[in-house]
Parts: structure tokens; sequence; C-alpha cells
């Protein structure tokens, strides 16, 4: 049976993730779209697509990734054995996620898993016509050998593999709640309002830096959140009970309206001396990334 997991590393923001049918279209679409840059450049059907794909589950020296950083879908890439060596196949970026260095660093998490559990040889065939071989040097390939179209390419012995951390993919684990968010699903720039497990309510906000995940109760009230004033350009959260506003990238208090509604009592009455930085905060929420799904961390009642 296919195995499905994930692979990180400490300190970089990519995480590959064992594809699955939900990855199948943007597949197809990245490749047809770069196709000169491979040896088959026909047009790959949906249908041709599902064929690969029916195959490729029974293949158990063959694994394809989606490329994930920041919550969002950056490419993919993948690798086979053969003849007890790894060949590196379908490195492609997508649009969203090219010049960022993401694909950079996925491909030294996958070459440093490669060489942790399958073989210490690694290589790859590309066009001489494709000009992302220099993008291969600079991740540790060298050409060894040269053919009429196209060359061979080898992980040099002096790359330096990372740490890495392989993870289960088909089960978060008993500390996330068991209802994941569809990230493919939700509206950018607005407050998404979903359920979780045991009546927890949260808001996703989908943010450049990934997602920001608050609990929708508001800690003075006890309240939702969901009323409130979301502004995208400064990335805050108005409380609708008390006006006070947040940020939603660390969940701290920033500003008190009422304090400038109030202002002129201060100058009247030496006695109002009202709490000039409430201790209040939004209750941010961990989460963890699995393919095209966020699963939020429980937090005590």
């Amino acid at each position: 049976m296919k195995q499905f997991f994930t692979l990180s590393s400490t300190g970089m923001p990519v995480i590959l993730q064992t594809i699955g049918p939900a990855d199948l279209e943007d597949l197809r679409a990245w490749k047809n779209a770069d196709k000169e840059a491979f040896f088959f450049k026909g047009l790959i059907t949906p249908e041709g697509q599902k064929q690969w794909f029916d195959g490729y589950l029974t293949r158990p020296g063959d694994f394809m990734f989606a490329v994930w950083a920041q919550g969002i879908k950056v490419g993919c890439m993948g690798f086979r054995i053969l003849d007890d060596a790894a060949d590196c196949y379908n490195i492609i970026g997508a649009p969203q996620g090219r010049g960022k260095g993401y694909l950079g660093q996925a491909m030294r998490l996958m070459c440093s898993f490669i060489q942790g559990e399958h073989s210490k040889s690694v290589g790859c065939l590309v066009l001489l016509s494709n000009p992302a071989i220099s993008w291969y040097e600079k991740c540790g390939f060298r050409v060894a050998a040269k053919k009429s179209d196209h060359c061979k390419m080898e992980l040099d012995a002096a790359f330096k593999p990372c740490v890495y951390m392989k993870e289960d993919a088909s089960d978060p684990g008993p500390e996330f709640y068991s209802t994941p968010i569809e990230m493919e699903s939700l509206r950018p720039n607005v407050v998404n309002c979903l359920h979780l497990d045991e009546g927890v309510e949260v808001l996703v906000l989908p943010m450049k830096g990934g997602l920001k995940i608050i609990r929708d109760l508001c800690v003075h009230m006890g309240a939702p959140l969901s009323a409130g004033h979301f502004c995208a350009a400064k990335a805050t959260l108005q409380c609708p009970w008390h006006g006070y506003v947040f940020s939603v990238d660390t969940g701290d208090f920033q500003r008190n309206p009422n304090d400038e509604i109030f202002a002129p009592l201060k100058s009247l009455y030496a006695s109002y001396k009202p709490e000039k930085k409430p201790k209040y905060r939004l209750q941010m929420l961990p989460y963890k990334v699995m393919g095209n799904q966020a699963y939020v961390r429980r937090v005590a009642a």
C-alpha cells in the first residue's frame, strides 16, 4: 500500500506532502504549461493524468510530492528508485511560488530524504535546452554525462543533507481537532468563520505569511468575535463588543478607541483614570498543514 507522509525540516518554510487525488489537476496544469522543459511534450488530459496516478499508486519505489510553503502549494517534485539509484523527475515550480527559493529548499529536503532512506546515488536527466541546468547546479548537482539532446546530472558528493522529519500524513494525531480546514475553499482578505469539533468555533484569515487562526471568542465578554471588523491592509481585528483593536499577526492589543472618545474627561476629572492598556489578547491557535488541509491544535476549554 502506498505511503502518505510529509517531510519537513526545522528552519525551512517548505513542507513536502506525498500527492493525492486533490493534487492531480495542479500537476497536470503545471506540466502542460511548462512542457517544453520535459521529454514528453504532448498535452496531458485529465484522463491521462488519472491513468498515470492509478499506476503511480502501485509503484512502491515512486514518490511524488506537492511542495507547500506558508500554506500555499508552490510546486511539485518526485523521484523513483531505478537500479538502486534515485532518478528525480517532474520538478516544477508553480507561478505563485517562483523566485522565492522554495523549490531549492524543497530539493535539498527531498535529496536528504533520498540519501537517508533510499539511495546515496541521486541523479536526473535534463534537456540541454532547459535553462534550469544552472538551477540544478546550485542545488548541488553536476553534469556527469551528455547525450545529443540531454545530460545526466548527479548529486555531488559535497552535498550537505539537512535533518528532516517524516510524519504520517493520514492522521494528524490526537493533539489536533479531527475536522480539517480546507485551505483551497478559504476566501482571501475576509474572516472565514468555521466550526471544529466539540463546539469550537474559529476565525481563519488567509494572509501572505500563511493562515492566522483565532478562537472565535472574546475573552472579556465571552461572546463571538466573528462580527468584528477585519482590516486586511493593517492586519487588525476590532472586537464588536468593546471596540478594542488587536493585531491578527500576534494577537496583541493595539488600540482602544474608547480612549479617544473619552479623552476630554481626563482633563475635566482628575479621578477619571481608565486602564491604559487592557490585558486582553486574541487567542491565536497553532495548526499543522497536511497537503491542502490544515489541522488546528486542541486548546483548553
